[in-house]
């Protein structure tokens, strides 16, 4: 497919328990998907249901939040991915 990966694990505390940068794979890849998997994990919920929630002004404060994203690919117990087709980082979900 043509795709470079990358993925990270984050332990309950929010913090890096495993991660994998592809070959070829941009170095943001590997920040965006621990801040994927951070968000998952220290909300509680996709990082997708994050985005929507941050669709509501009554959420506005999670902007605010340091390394809480507001985009898909992380899921509820803190795993991440970051996708690189070469011109844009496309969420994705991953379960591990």
């Amino acid at each position: 497919m043509g795709y470079k990966v990358s993925v990270v694990i984050v332990d309950r505390g929010g913090n890096v328990a495993a991660s994998v940068r592809g070959d070829g794979t941009p170095p943001h890849t590997l920040n965006f998907a621990r801040m994927k998997a951070y968000t998952a994990r220290t909300r509680s919920q996709p990082s997708l249901q994050t985005m929507k929630q941050m669709e509501d002004p009554a959420f506005a404060f999670l902007r605010q939040i340091p390394d809480v994203v507001g985009v898909g690919g992380g899921v509820g117990e803190g795993v991440a991915v970051g996708v690189w087709r070469g011109d844009a980082v496309t969420p994705v979900w991953a379960v591990v």
